[in-house]
């Protein structure tokens, strides 16, 4: 196996500010982020603790894109559920359909969580590794095991997290190769309104970041290169349906390309084609290896050549 994705399998229902609400979406940044990785790479699994109803629930669309089902483990009764609601910032909060919380945001079912046991199967021989949260129980033995098996991390930063995340952060990406944040998710971690002293923090800490900054495009930065390409739209900006894990799957597919040797330029194009084709429905494409691969591969080389001599701000 060359690519692994962790994280949670959600069923999202979508409350919109217009008064939309759509339920029953693949969701989740496990799901997103296998797609990001399946629409460029055949040789990629998924592992997330999962209920009883997964197989209703996602069969059907894994088998048809012949995406594997091996990593996804029955640990409870449910997949975990919840409605999502945006808010007018463009962020958005959560909240079970299964359990209530004091705090109204929090949808994790603990009975889903992973051992290392359930990981360590699928190290040998891996490339790129795509992680969804910071440095605790599992995820700290999985950036400990890049010294033994050698494969690259993608670190996807929580979107909860404030300037009391900092210390964590800073350990966090220390023992990472890749990590990404979004314009909102930056401001809140290090206090600032300022885009441009983000870029700032991101070019002092030097290691490879890709900046989602919305319907705007993303950056990709590291110390001596860094690149804006703005967002790809597939057809026409209207027919974009739903932006739910354009970023997970964005960041899945943009750590992909920089294990396989891309360019960062390269790698902050592909980021953006795989958010395009995540936006055209509600949850993840459901053809992702017929039409949405061929289409992608060939938008690739047409951007790149568009954007060599533009992108690049330092």
């Amino acid at each position: 196996m060359k690519y692994l994705i962790t994280g949670s399998v959600i069923v999202d229902n979508l409350k919109y500010l217009d008064g939309r609400f759509v339920e029953h979406i693949k969701g989740g940044c496990a799901i997103y982020s296998y797609y990001g990785v399946k629409l460029f790479e055949d040789d990629c699994a998924c592992l997330a603790g999962v209920g009883e109803d997964f197989e209703a629930l996602y069969g059907d669309w894994l088998r048809r894109n012949g995406m594997s089902e091996e990593g996804f483990l029955i640990k409870d009764e449910h997949c975990i559920q919840s409605v999502l609601a945006y808010n007018e910032d463009g962020t958005y909060y959560c909240k079970s359909i299964y359990f209530d919380d004091d705090r109204g945001t929090v949808i994790h079912n603990p009975a889903l969580n992973l051992s290392y046991s359930d990981l360590e199967p699928f190290l040998p021989g891996l490339k790129g590794l795509y992680l969804y949260s910071d440095i605790d129980g599992l995820h700290g033995k999985a950036y400990a095991g890049r010294e033994k098996y050698g494969y690259k991390t993608m670190f996807e930063c929580p979107n909860d997290m404030t300037s009391e995340y900092l210390p964590r952060f800073f350990k966090t990406i220390e023992q990472s190769d890749y990590y990404s944040f979004n314009r909102p998710e930056s401001f809140r971690l290090f206090e600032t309104d300022s885009e441009e002293k983000v870029i700032e923090i991101i070019r002092e800490i030097g290691l490879p970041c890709f900046y989602r900054v919305g319907t705007r495009g993303a950056y990709m930065l590291t110390a001596d290169e860094g690149y804006f390409v703005p967002a790809v739209v597939i057809r026409e900006p209207q027919d974009d349906i739903d932006p739910t894990g354009c970023g997970n799957s964005s960041t899945a597919a943009c750590m992909w390309a920089l294990t396989e040797g891309k360019s960062p330029l390269e790698a902050c194009i592909i980021g953006n084609v795989t958010a395009g084709f995540n936006a055209l429905q509600y949850g993840p494409p459901e053809d992702i290896t017929g039409i949405s691969r061929s289409s992608a591969m060939a938008m690739v080389p047409e951007l790149l050549e568009k954007y060599k001599n533009s992108a690049r701000i330092y």
